[in-house]
């Protein structure tokens, strides 16, 4: 592993929590061969894949050869401590599932439609992790798809399409939970009426900033429920909000009021849940 003195700190380019969306006209010209080979990257990505695919680090990309444990390793030998690549919290190439992971696809690689044991298998696991009252699983493809289906489920027993959710929130790309991030389009789109955004719980900054009352936000809640309002979603922790822990007791104090007013409550534990916080597998 390289010395993270000697780590060349290269900052990424942001706007609003993302990075910049990027044009061929903003790579430069540079003379050794490796960093035109990044920039025939860059051109070649630009032109062919979809531009939300934003690049970090822009104009310095990082080409990235191959990983193991926490260090990503660049084309030209640079180590570099992976801190952001999304939810990867087993580390990358972690022997153990690499193997299992092989092992599956020389046997079997096929949809829920049939009966065989992995199935059933990693549902049993999942559902010693969760309390009693929530004993049934549904796999899904991405956290996107997982929240864009709970929305679902929540309309469909309330009857009601109205959601609400935290303000910095993020949820997904599909175009339901596009609705419910603020963090995606505040100040950019026009807000969906059936979303409601309430505060969010943070401490430091915005309109609770000093005030840690699980029992006050609680209590304030009823005050933006109305008459479509079928559902509250929130991280356990925000993360694109700034990693936002919230209030001693916020969610022991605010879901009995959620339900108290038949209103379902989503956690969305895609970048929480799974062991990440240490002491539990789940966040809420």
């Amino acid at each position: 592993m390289g010395s993270l003195e000697n780590m060349e700190v290269k900052e990424p380019v942001h706007t609003n929590g993302e990075s910049e969306r990027h044009t061929k006209a903003d790579c430069v010209e540079r003379a050794s061969p490796a960093t035109t080979r990044i920039d025939d990257i860059v051109h070649e990505r630009l032109e062919k894949l979809n531009p939300t695919l934003s690049i970090s680090y822009f104009p310095n990309p990082l080409q990235i050869k191959t990983a193991k444990g926490a260090i990503m390793i660049e084309e030209n030998g640079q180590e570099n401590v992976d801190c952001i690549n999304n939810v990867s919290h087993i580390g990358h190439c972690h022997p153990k599932f690499v193997k299992r992971i092989a092992e599956q696809a020389s046997i079997l690689q096929t949809n829920s439609r049939f009966l065989y044991d992995v199935l059933l298998e990693a549902t049993n696991k999942l559902l010693k992790k969760f309390p009693p009252e929530l004993c049934v699983v549904t796999f899904c493809n991405s956290g996107s798809e997982a929240n864009d289906l709970a929305m679902q489920m929540a309309q469909v027993h309330t009857g009601k399409p109205g959601i609400i959710c935290l303000d910095g929130a993020y949820h997904g790309v599909t175009r339901a939970t596009m609705d419910i991030s603020p963090y995606k389009w505040n100040d950019k789109y026009k807000q969906n009426p059936l979303v409601t955004v309430a505060k969010s719980p943070c401490t430091y900054r915005g309109a609770l900033a000093g005030k840690t009352n699980s029992k006050d936000y609680a209590a304030y809640i009823p005050s933006i429920i109305n008459e479509n309002t079928g559902a509250f979603i929130s991280e356990m922790m925000q993360s694109c909000a700034g990693q936002v822990i919230p209030f001693k007791d916020f969610y022991s104090e605010l879901y009995p009021v959620l339900r108290s007013h038949g209103v379902v409550a989503i956690a969305d534990e895609v970048q929480t849940g799974f062991g990440r916080l240490g002491s539990h597998f789940w966040a809420f």
